[in-house]
């Protein structure tokens, strides 16, 4: 390998966090207690413009000193690990508390409010980049085996923002993910996924909300009415009326008021489709009333 060697670094600190990007110049070889690093440099490399530096650059800390290095890899166990213990660091008590309360003890918290775990769900994706591939999903999979809910949230801001890039089967992971650990926080967010996911990918659409809707399982049947719910004049009414029609009879509350919440969206681009169908549909009064709530307000209805 050509350059020469710079620097080395051997800990056995587990508090160390390093991470070295591997781009012709650097060798990095670690595993999850021990870290080594052989950093080679090219003989232009002191010469690339700061900018690019910065851009590459992280901050690995140890008692209170800043040293950089430039990031590549970090294994899914490994990056899970970080996530959860930035998590743990900063969370609340007594704000878990209302929130496991919230949920109806279903899942433990950090204490972690949006604002605050997305904050550092942002800074550690600037740090550590967005997994790719298998990578991807095998670090999604290790949040959502976490009892911390906020665990699960970060995995599907990462999988988000890795979904331009997805293949179309990637639909399949996405399915997996709504059955998993599910309540309606994480249904509804991934049912927006899904719903771009179409979008990308609109073949997809009628069959697999077809075998969803024959599943009898109450999330994939939720995801199935509410997808759309951003697609405004692209909306594929029909496809959404007979969705509604098919689960009309049904006792769930969280169909009943996905069914109510997806006309009420779609009244906004169609108030008289809306009105027209929840006249002639026999509507269970949960999905009758969120439907026509807003025309109703606006005396329209």
């Amino acid at each position: 390998m050509k350059g020469k060697l710079n620097r080395y670094v051997d800990s056995a600190d587990t508090n160390i966090q390093v991470a070295v990007l591997i781009d012709g110049c650097c060798l990095l070889s670690a595993d999850a207690d021990r870290l080594s690093v052989f950093e080679y440099l090219k003989p232009d490399f002191c010469r690339r413009r700061n900018r690019e530096m910065k851009r590459k650059s992280i901050f690995v800390k140890q008692a209170g000193a800043t040293r950089s290095y430039k990031l590549k890899h970090m294994t899914p166990e490994a990056y899970y690990r970080h996530v959860r213990d930035t998590f743990r660091e900063n969370g609340n008590h007594e704000c878990a508390q209302m929130q496991i309360w919230y949920t109806r003890y279903q899942f433990d918290f950090f204490g972690l409010k949006m604002p605050q775990w997305m904050g550092h769900t942002k800074t550690i994706h600037k740090a550590y980049g967005i997994p790719e591939g298998e990578n991807l999903k095998q670090l999604a999979r290790l949040c959502f085996e976490d009892d911390h809910r906020e665990m699960h949230y970060f995995a599907l801001e990462t999988v988000q923002k890795s979904l331009p890039n997805q293949p179309d089967d990637f639909i399949y992971f996405l399915e997996e993910l709504i059955v998993t650990r599910s309540w309606w926080d994480t249904v509804d967010w991934i049912a927006k996924l899904v719903g771009l996911h179409f979008r990308k990918h609109p073949q997809l659409t009628r069959p697999v909300t077809e075998k969803w809707m024959d599943s009898g399982h109450i999330w994939l049947q939720r995801v199935c009415l509410i997808f759309q719910l951003a697609f405004k004049e692209k909306t594929d009414a029909e496809l959404m009326f007979e969705y509604i029609r098919r689960i009309a009879t049904s006792k769930e509350f969280f169909l009943q008021k996905g069914a109510g919440w997806a006309l009420r969206q779609y009244a906004k681009t169609n108030p008289e489709a809306v009105k027209m169908f929840v006249a002639n549909t026999r509507l269970a009064a949960l999905t009758t009333r969120e439907a026509l709530r807003i025309l109703k307000k606006e005396g329209r209805a």
